[in-house]
Protein backbone atom coordinates (compact mmCIF):
# COMPACT_ATOMS: atom_id res chain seq x y z
CA UNK A 1 0.00 0.00 0.00
CA UNK A 2 1.51 3.70 -1.23
CA UNK A 3 0.57 6.39 1.19
CA UNK A 4 1.95 9.87 1.31
CA UNK A 5 2.87 10.52 4.53
CA UNK A 6 3.35 9.05 8.18
CA UNK A 7 0.17 9.67 9.38
CA UNK A 8 -1.74 7.53 6.98
CA UNK A 9 0.10 4.71 8.13
CA UNK A 10 -0.31 5.58 11.57
CA UNK A 11 -4.34 5.47 11.09
CA UNK A 12 -4.29 2.72 8.28
CA UNK A 13 -1.61 0.00 8.91
CA UNK A 14 -3.24 -2.07 11.61
CA UNK A 15 -6.70 -1.78 10.14
CA UNK A 16 -5.80 -2.94 6.48
CA UNK A 17 -3.59 -5.97 8.91
CA UNK A 18 -6.46 -6.80 10.22
CA UNK A 19 -8.74 -6.76 7.02
CA UNK A 20 -6.55 -8.55 4.97
CA UNK A 21 -5.64 -10.91 7.55
CA UNK A 22 -4.59 -13.83 5.43
CA UNK A 23 -1.94 -11.43 4.02
CA UNK A 24 0.99 -9.07 4.92
CA UNK A 25 -0.20 -5.53 4.66
CA UNK A 26 3.24 -3.25 3.97
CA UNK A 27 2.90 0.32 3.63
CA UNK A 28 5.21 2.86 1.89
CA UNK A 29 5.40 5.84 2.88
CA UNK A 30 6.07 8.14 0.12
CA UNK A 31 6.91 11.48 2.43
CA UNK A 32 4.91 13.22 -0.83
CA UNK A 33 2.85 13.30 -3.07
CA UNK A 34 4.28 11.89 -6.47
CA UNK A 35 1.41 13.36 -8.16
CA UNK A 36 2.02 16.93 -8.01
CA UNK A 37 5.57 15.93 -8.12
CA UNK A 38 7.06 18.13 -11.39
CA UNK A 39 10.13 15.96 -11.72
CA UNK A 40 7.93 13.24 -12.82
CA UNK A 41 5.69 13.48 -16.35
CA UNK A 42 2.31 12.50 -16.13
CA UNK A 43 3.72 10.03 -18.88
CA UNK A 44 5.69 8.65 -16.39
CA UNK A 45 3.52 8.19 -13.86
CA UNK A 46 2.87 4.54 -14.04
CA UNK A 47 6.59 3.64 -14.24
CA UNK A 48 7.09 6.07 -11.22
CA UNK A 49 4.56 3.93 -9.09
CA UNK A 50 6.15 1.05 -10.23
CA UNK A 51 9.49 1.69 -9.07
CA UNK A 52 7.97 2.49 -5.96
CA UNK A 53 6.48 -0.66 -5.79
CA UNK A 54 9.98 -2.34 -6.61
CA UNK A 55 12.09 -0.72 -3.96
CA UNK A 56 9.74 -0.91 -1.37
CA UNK A 57 9.35 -5.04 -1.91
CA UNK A 58 13.18 -5.16 -1.52
CA UNK A 59 14.31 -5.14 1.57
CA UNK A 60 11.45 -7.40 3.01
CA UNK A 61 12.60 -9.99 -0.28
CA UNK A 62 9.28 -9.82 -1.74
CA UNK A 63 9.33 -10.96 -5.52
CA UNK A 64 6.47 -9.86 -8.13
CA UNK A 65 4.72 -12.98 -7.74
CA UNK A 66 4.45 -12.84 -3.76
CA UNK A 67 2.42 -9.20 -4.56
CA UNK A 68 -1.26 -9.72 -4.35
CA UNK A 69 -2.42 -6.42 -5.30
CA UNK A 70 -0.70 -2.23 -5.08
CA UNK A 71 -3.19 -0.39 -3.31
CA UNK A 72 -2.64 3.45 -3.79
CA UNK A 73 -3.97 6.11 -1.60
CA UNK A 74 -3.79 9.66 -2.58
CA UNK A 75 -5.42 13.48 -1.34
CA UNK A 76 -7.05 15.14 -4.28
CA UNK A 77 -6.16 18.32 -2.44
CA UNK A 78 -8.92 20.10 -4.86
CA UNK A 79 -7.28 19.41 -8.27
CA UNK A 80 -10.27 19.21 -9.91
CA UNK A 81 -11.99 22.29 -9.29
CA UNK A 82 -12.67 25.38 -11.88
CA UNK A 83 -9.58 27.58 -11.63
CA UNK A 84 -11.65 30.22 -10.27
CA UNK A 85 -11.71 28.70 -7.30
CA UNK A 86 -7.99 29.29 -6.39
CA UNK A 87 -8.40 32.48 -4.78
CA UNK A 88 -5.57 35.37 -4.21
CA UNK A 89 -4.98 35.59 -0.21
CA UNK A 90 -1.62 37.28 0.51
CA UNK A 91 -2.17 36.47 4.03
CA UNK A 92 -2.10 32.52 2.70
CA UNK A 93 2.26 32.95 2.37
CA UNK A 94 3.62 29.86 4.27
CA UNK A 95 0.83 27.05 2.25
CA UNK A 96 -3.08 27.00 0.99
CA UNK A 97 -5.45 27.17 3.02
CA UNK A 98 -8.34 24.62 2.30
CA UNK A 99 -12.08 24.86 2.58
CA UNK A 100 -14.92 22.80 1.36
CA UNK A 101 -15.34 25.95 -1.89
CA UNK A 102 -11.80 26.75 -2.27
CA UNK A 103 -8.47 27.31 -2.14
CA UNK A 104 -6.96 30.26 -0.65
CA UNK A 105 -3.04 30.96 -1.66
CA UNK A 106 -0.60 33.88 -2.02
CA UNK A 107 0.13 32.15 -5.28
CA UNK A 108 -2.70 31.23 -7.41
CA UNK A 109 -0.85 30.39 -10.33
CA UNK A 110 1.47 28.41 -9.02
CA UNK A 111 -1.72 26.13 -6.54
CA UNK A 112 -3.42 26.40 -10.98
CA UNK A 113 -0.08 24.51 -12.33
CA UNK A 114 0.05 22.13 -9.41
CA UNK A 115 -3.81 21.49 -10.24
CA UNK A 116 -3.61 20.88 -14.02
CA UNK A 117 -0.15 18.68 -13.19
CA UNK A 118 -2.03 16.44 -10.82
CA UNK A 119 -5.09 16.36 -12.67
CA UNK A 120 -3.16 14.86 -15.57
CA UNK A 121 -1.20 11.99 -13.62
CA UNK A 122 -4.43 11.18 -11.62
CA UNK A 123 -6.49 10.41 -14.72
CA UNK A 124 -4.04 7.90 -15.93
CA UNK A 125 -3.45 6.25 -12.59
CA UNK A 126 -7.31 5.89 -12.51
CA UNK A 127 -7.53 4.17 -15.75
CA UNK A 128 -4.77 1.76 -14.43
CA UNK A 129 -5.11 -1.80 -13.82
CA UNK A 130 -1.83 -3.54 -13.66
CA UNK A 131 1.90 -2.45 -12.89
CA UNK A 132 4.95 -4.19 -12.70
CA UNK A 133 3.80 -6.33 -15.48
CA UNK A 134 0.68 -8.08 -13.71
CA UNK A 135 0.37 -6.95 -10.53
CA UNK A 136 -3.02 -5.31 -9.77
CA UNK A 137 -3.51 -2.37 -9.06
CA UNK A 138 -6.03 0.33 -8.00
CA UNK A 139 -5.85 4.04 -6.49
CA UNK A 140 -8.57 5.31 -4.02
CA UNK A 141 -8.72 9.21 -3.48
CA UNK A 142 -9.08 10.94 0.55
CA UNK A 143 -10.56 14.45 -0.69
CA UNK A 144 -9.62 16.77 0.39
CA UNK A 145 -7.26 15.59 1.83
CA UNK A 146 -7.15 11.97 4.60
CA UNK A 147 -7.60 14.12 7.98
CA UNK A 148 -10.63 15.97 5.57
CA UNK A 149 -12.26 12.70 4.78
CA UNK A 150 -11.12 10.85 7.89
CA UNK A 151 -11.35 13.17 10.37
CA UNK A 152 -13.33 15.90 9.23
CA UNK A 153 -10.82 18.65 9.79
CA UNK A 154 -8.90 21.13 7.25
CA UNK A 155 -5.57 22.82 7.31
CA UNK A 156 -4.15 20.21 10.14
CA UNK A 157 -0.95 20.82 11.60
CA UNK A 158 1.45 17.63 11.60
CA UNK A 159 1.40 17.15 15.20
CA UNK A 160 -2.39 17.19 14.83
CA UNK A 161 -2.32 14.98 11.39
CA UNK A 162 -0.28 12.06 13.91
CA UNK A 163 -2.55 12.40 16.92
CA UNK A 164 -5.70 12.61 15.07
CA UNK A 165 -4.74 9.30 12.85
CA UNK A 166 -3.56 7.69 16.28
CA UNK A 167 -6.85 7.77 17.78
CA UNK A 168 -8.59 6.85 15.12
CA UNK A 169 -6.74 3.19 14.72
CA UNK A 170 -7.44 2.97 18.46
CA UNK A 171 -11.17 3.59 17.98
CA UNK A 172 -11.66 0.89 14.92
CA UNK A 173 -8.84 -1.49 15.55
CA UNK A 174 -11.55 -4.38 17.75
CA UNK A 175 -14.45 -2.85 14.92
CA UNK A 176 -13.55 -3.49 11.39
CA UNK A 177 -17.49 -3.54 10.68
CA UNK A 178 -17.68 0.24 12.18
CA UNK A 179 -14.59 1.15 9.99
CA UNK A 180 -16.31 -0.27 6.67
CA UNK A 181 -19.31 1.82 7.55
CA UNK A 182 -17.76 4.70 8.18
CA UNK A 183 -16.00 4.98 5.16
CA UNK A 184 -19.39 4.06 3.29
CA UNK A 185 -20.81 7.64 4.86
CA UNK A 186 -18.03 9.51 3.57
CA UNK A 187 -18.63 7.84 -0.29
CA UNK A 188 -19.94 11.07 -1.32
CA UNK A 189 -20.66 9.60 -4.63
CA UNK A 190 -22.57 6.87 -3.44
CA UNK A 191 -21.70 4.31 -5.60
CA UNK A 192 -20.22 0.66 -5.39
CA UNK A 193 -18.48 1.19 -8.65
CA UNK A 194 -14.66 1.99 -8.89
CA UNK A 195 -14.51 3.60 -12.61
CA UNK A 196 -18.32 6.09 -11.54
CA UNK A 197 -16.42 7.42 -7.96
CA UNK A 198 -13.60 8.90 -10.05
CA UNK A 199 -16.14 10.29 -12.45
CA UNK A 200 -17.89 12.04 -9.52
CA UNK A 201 -14.65 13.23 -7.80
CA UNK A 202 -13.56 14.89 -10.74
CA UNK A 203 -16.91 17.08 -11.26
CA UNK A 204 -17.33 20.40 -9.73
CA UNK A 205 -15.94 21.23 -6.71
CA UNK A 206 -15.97 17.53 -5.09
CA UNK A 207 -12.03 17.42 -4.78
CA UNK A 208 -12.43 19.87 -2.23
CA UNK A 209 -15.33 18.28 -0.41
CA UNK A 210 -15.30 15.57 2.10
CA UNK A 211 -15.06 12.33 0.33
CA UNK A 212 -13.84 9.15 -0.07
CA UNK A 213 -13.79 5.91 -2.51
CA UNK A 214 -11.55 3.89 -0.10
CA UNK A 215 -14.47 1.16 0.90
CA UNK A 216 -14.16 0.43 -3.02
CA UNK A 217 -11.22 -1.30 -1.68
CA UNK A 218 -12.97 -4.02 0.08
Amino acid sequence: MIVEGPSDETALDLLFNRLFDRHEVHIEVVHGDITADYSIAPADIAKAVMKLAKEASLPIKFSRKDIQQVIHIVDTDGAYIPDGFVVEDKNAKDKPVYTETEIRTAHPERIILRNHHKQQKLDRLCQLKEIWGTVPYQIYYMSSNLDHALHGKLNSTDDEKEEDANNFAVKYMNDLPGFLEYLAKINGSKTSDYKQSWTYIKKERHSLERNSNLRLCF
